[in-house]
């Protein structure tokens, strides 16, 4: 352990935000494609549909919106074609939630950014800088692959 607890701790906020900071951006994504699907053109139901619906729904009900527009167009295809961005997505998902709802902790055994969460007892989730860049680089893909959809999103209209 080659760093203080708080030059740790100082590396954690700094993953920790652009670990959200990019799973905000692969919201915002979804978002588009659920939008092109359902409205098309940019414009004022574009921006209502955004604004009223979409920004009322859980991260969950947009990955599992686009999933269902997806699945509705790919069919027996859909789990060769995209059940992996699917399940990567849920993962991401899950990730997300732990770094904006859990406590970072810093612990003087390790050089792991620590995750805690008391609710229901104790859960602690440790990652090293490595898996942090990992799962960064994670989102960013999974943010690649919907962008790619969104640009052809007339594929997937009935």
């Amino acid at each position: 352990m080659s760093q203080s607890v708080e030059e740790r701790a100082l590396i954690g906020h700094n993953h920790r935000g652009h670990i959200i900071d990019a799973c905000s951006w692969l919201e915002k994504h979804i978002e588009v494609f659920i939008l092109d699907f359902f409205v098309g053109e940019r414009g004022v139901r574009w921006d209502m549909m955004r604004e009223i619906l979409l920004d009322r729904f859980h991260f969950d009900g947009k990955i599992a919106t686009m999933e269902v527009l997806v699945k509705k167009s790919a069919g027996s295809q859909f789990k060769k074609q995209y059940g992996k961005l699917f399940g990567e997505l849920r993962y991401i998902k899950d990730q997300r939630n732990f770094f904006a709802h859990y406590v970072q902790i810093a612990r003087l055994d390790t050089d792991d950014i620590s995750l805690i969460s008391l609710r229901d007892g104790t859960k602690t989730l440790n990652y090293t800088e490595k898996e942090l860049r990992e799962l960064f680089e994670r989102i960013l893909r999974c943010s690649n692959e919907v962008v790619e959809l969104s640009k052809n999103v007339k594929e997937f209209l009935p």
